[in-house]
């Protein structure tokens, strides 16, 4: 930790410390005092309203309550007066129409003409027997047996209280109705009666009432839907609400809270009236209460709260005035300190040492879990690949790391950048930053000796940035030395592929040469030899037919027997000096290896047993040369019997097909348990100059010839397996007439070389030409375009690095595509990883550096064998890249 600086006290303005210290205790003091006296007073005037506002609630309920049980009680008169006389004729069941309508008359002699509406009877099965509002013996088929109002009157005490949500059923009016329930002696219900009021009737005493603002009253029936609410600007009567348990069904008290109708908060008061199952509740508005004493309570408060910030913010001006002094010196002293320490364990190292270091020191001076140093990676566009890792105390992994959607996308040279918290909420899409629970970063875009941005240092944290100008600073002055060095580390790098590929041309400049001299040899002696078998076996076929004693037919047999094996001899020799014509054709394997297997029990020794399986190969075909299948056996064959000696043990075949890059292959195991081998020996069991005998260079040889390849395991106590991979040909009529013999690279058009490396692009071209290809190589992309738009048609295929200044390969690949979609294009380079999805799109293949020529060589072979079968219509199945040989 960087040790405090102690500022001298003649540099600020107050040198009086404690009072300075001690006058934020007097504002804190002065604001909870003043604080606490404005609460007691503001919550002291809020009960003094609510309990005004009960007074007031309680006295309209009381006066409402009086109105409703008057006009009831007017309405309950003559309901009485009818049921007193159905009951004295034995119940509604036992009264007639005519008898019903006079009880009716009569009943509403009681009461004036205007105040009466409706009377109505109903029976026990919710039909109305009878109105007022109709002519005598009509009867209005309404059914109300499904309502659940009816089952509700079925169910109460004597009286109960209907109001419709919009009009009567009866009289097509807005109504509210008392209703008497009718009962038998036993109890039972036979019905009921009813009379009905006009809504009018009774508005007009709520409304001399003259309510205050914010004041609201509701009559309730004692299921909790509303009868009648005055003012309703929500449209609630006929609608239901459930009431708190605190409401007392027997009597009155006060009611405060969110009103469960209109959704306001209320103070009010309520009053229950048990005869008609009726609850009367006035209810006042808090807002309308309320309104003046808050506005008071906050005026107050904020001049209070102004006066005194305005105090504060006069004192912090001094406060800030000495601290801002403080901050200066101290931040200055930090920052020489830190970029002290920093130089002094970095300034004698150099290259990949220094960027180590580098990221380890500055993990260290700024406590952070994480600091990575990456180069650019122009090919990408938008990509760093780590060349310094630093992560939780120890160096990680380098790899790829894709800046879209992170925090360093899009960036300019020399830029500097920082996200000093969330930033992994800003940034959702970046999986590191989440993985690794980042809360702040910050970077530098590092610049090259041309001031181009060569690299990037990221810094993550899980803690929120802090000392943001100290950092950058000591970033700055980092910054040019880091760049000189990635980009010496960058250069390092391409002069050791250059000399890797010088070595490689020497190599294989001397292979050539070797090659060409053993084929050349093995052409003449193949001539010559097959003139002499020639001879040696007319003479012996002749001698054969003329001598019939079995004792001379025995030594001519013999000669016969020695000739055929050095004319397999000499067909290994061809084939080992690619001067051999292969007869391909479509051939069942069942069958070329059920012919030859009893040709190999007679080769091999006795104590030597050999099976073949082929229940796990069904019908397979593969388009090839018979003889050379049945040599490749044989010769793997001797092979095996060679390594396991005289002792005696087991050779086993075994045939099955699989699947490699969506082509179909016969994969053909031979397994035998004699001595293993090492890996150097397996390294060399195909190579001409190593290899104690020639038989297996001719099986590589065909299984080459024959778009296949070999792959050879060997363990101690396991055993030796030589796998060898074949195509299937699924096509039987194209197979059959395709071409597979090794493709003469001395026929074939130009290959284009793009490489901004001229050692490199000089290298291959040379290797290429070694093998009998013609080669243009260039180092500007740009030149490279023009000369194929004007030649395009002298080139068969182009190769290009991805990694290039001015114009990448993907954007040169793009470009040729314009012009033709289907020319063979390769591409290589180190790092490939993001571009598998573009690299598809754009019908083009990959190469990692270093590049291996052998595989560039099958992958050119592979490409012309593909372009002759499509000038000749064959469709044969060609795989993407197979090696030779693999351990």
């Amino acid at each position: 930790m960087i040790p405090r600086l102690r500022y001298p006290e003649n540099l600020v303005g107050i040198k009086d410390r404690y009072f300075n210290k001690y006058l934020w205790v007097f504002y804190a003091l002065m604001v909870l005092l003043v604080g606490c006296l404005l609460a007691f007073s503001i919550f002291s005037a809020r009960a003094q309203l609510k309990e005004s506002a009960f007074s007031q609630t309680r006295s309209l309920t009381l006066a409402l309550d009086e109105i409703n049980r008057r006009q009831f009680d007017a309405m309950a008169v003559p309901l009485e007066y009818i049921s007193s006389r159905i009951q004295e004729r034995g119940g509604l069941d036992s009264v007639s129409d005519a008898d019903l309508n006079r009880f009716f008359v009569q009943a509403q002699s009681f009461l004036t003409e205007g105040f009466i509406r409706s009377i109505y009877a109903v029976d026990k099965e919710g039909r109305v027997r009878l109105t007022t509002l109709l002519p005598y013996g009509q009867k209005l088929k309404i059914s109300y047996k499904d309502s659940p109002d009816f089952n509700y009157l079925r169910m109460q005490k004597s009286y109960t209280v209907f109001s419709p949500r919009t009009a009567s059923v009866i009289d097509k009016r807005k109504v509210i109705s008392l209703n008497r329930s009718l009962r038998g002696a036993d109890g039972r219900f036979q019905g009921l009666i009813g009379i009905t009021r006009s809504v009018e009737d009774f508005e007009i005493f709520y409304k001399n009432l003259h309510l205050p603002q914010g004041v609201s009253f509701t009559v309730f029936r004692d299921d909790g839907k509303v009868i009648y609410r005055f003012p309703d600007g929500n449209g609630s009567e006929g609608k239901s609400f459930a009431f708190a348990q605190s409401i007392n069904m027997d009597g009155e008290g006060v009611l405060e809270g969110t009103s469960r109708i209109d959704g306001l908060e209320k103070v009010g008061y309520y009053k229950f009236s048990k005869a008609y199952g009726l609850m009367t509740y006035v209810g006042y508005n808090t807002d309308a209460i309320f309104a003046g004493w808050r506005l008071a309570s906050f005026s107050v408060m904020a001049i209070f709260l102004i006066f005194m910030g305005a105090l504060m913010f006069l004192t912090n001006l001094v406060r800030k005035r000495q601290d801002s002094l403080r901050q200066t010196l101290e931040d200055h002293a930090a920052k020489e300190d830190l970029i002290r320490r920093i130089q002094e364990k970095t300034e004698v190292l150099t290259g990949h040492d220094f960027l180590r270091e580098l990221g380890l020191q500055i993990s260290k001076a700024f406590e952070v879990r994480n600091v990575a140093i990456g180069v650019l990676m122009p090919e990408y566009a938008n990509a760093v690949k780590f060349v310094v890792n630093w992560v939780d105390g120890t160096f990680g992994t380098d790899y790829i790391y894709d800046l879209k959607n992170t925090p360093f996308d899009n960036l300019k040279p020399g830029e500097f950048f920082v996200y000093p918290k969330s930033v992994s909420k800003i940034f959702i899409q970046d999986p590191m930053l989440s993985y690794r629970n980042v809360e702040s970063c910050m970077g530098l875009v590092l610049q090259d000796s041309e001031q181009r941005a060569i690299g990037i240092m990221m810094i993550y944290s899980d803690k929120e940035m802090v000392d943001l100008p100290l950092k950058r600073t000591v970033l700055s002055v980092f910054a040019a030395r880091a760049g000189a060095e990635l980009e010496r580390v960058h250069t390092d790098e391409i002069r050791k592929e250059v000399e890797r590929l010088r070595k490689q041309i020497e190599e294989r400049s001397l292979q050539s040469e070797k090659m060409e001299a053993i084929g050349t040899l093995a052409e003449g002696i193949a001539h010559d030899f097959n003139n002499i078998l020639a001879i040696i076996l007319a003479t012996t076929e002749k001698m054969l037919s003329l001598h019939k004693d079995p004792k001379n037919q025995h030594y001519l047999e013999a000669i016969k027997r020695a000739g055929h094996r050095a004319r397999h001899l000499v067909a290994q020799i061809l084939i080992f000096s690619r001067k051999d014509e292969s007869s391909v054709q479509l051939i069942q394997i069942k069958k070329i290896f059920s012919e030859v297997m009893g040709f190999l029990r007679a080769t091999l020794p006795a104590q030597i047993r050999i099976t073949l399986d082929l229940a796990d190969c069904g019908d397979l075909n593969i388009n090839a040369d018979p003889d050379q299948i049945q040599q490749a056996l044989l010769n793997l064959c001797v092979n095996a019997a060679r390594a396991i000696g005289t002792e005696g043990g087991e050779i086993r075949i075994t045939f099955r097909q699989t699947q490699i890059k969506d082509h179909p292959y016969v994969k053909w195991s031979l397994h035998y348990n004699g001595e293993e081998m090492d890996r150097d020996e397996i390294e060399k069991i195909f190579d001409p100059f190593y290899a104690q005998n020639i038989g297996m260079v001719v099986v590589q040889r065909i299984v080459s010839n024959h778009q296949g390849f070999i792959e050879v395991k060997s363990a101690s106590g396991q055993g030796t397996d030589f796998e060898i991979f074949l195509p299937v040909a699924v096509n039987a009529e194209a197979v059959e007439e395709a071409n597979l013999t090794p493709y003469n690279f001395k026929s074939a058009q130009k290959v284009m070389i793009v490489d901004d490396e001229p050692e490199i692009g000089s290298l291959i071209k040379e290797l290429l030409e070694i093998e009998g290809l013609q080669v243009d190589a260039f180092v500007d992309p740009a030149a490279a375009l023009a000369a194929f738009t004007e030649l395009q048609s002298q080139y068969f295929m182009i190769i290009s690095d991805l990694s290039m200044p001015g114009m990448s390969g993907i954007e040169f690949a793009r470009k040729v595509r314009e012009m033709n979609k289907k020319l063979p294009m390769v591409l290589w380079s180190g790092y490939h990883q993001l571009l598998d999805e573009e690299l598809q799109d754009l019908n083009v293949k990959m190469l990692s550096k270093p590049v291996d020529v052998q595989k560039l060589l099958t992958l050119i072979n592979a490409e012309l064998s593909q372009l002759s079968a499509q000038d000749i219509s064959k469709e044969a199945p060609v795989p993407d890249s197979a090696p030779a040989k693999q351990t």
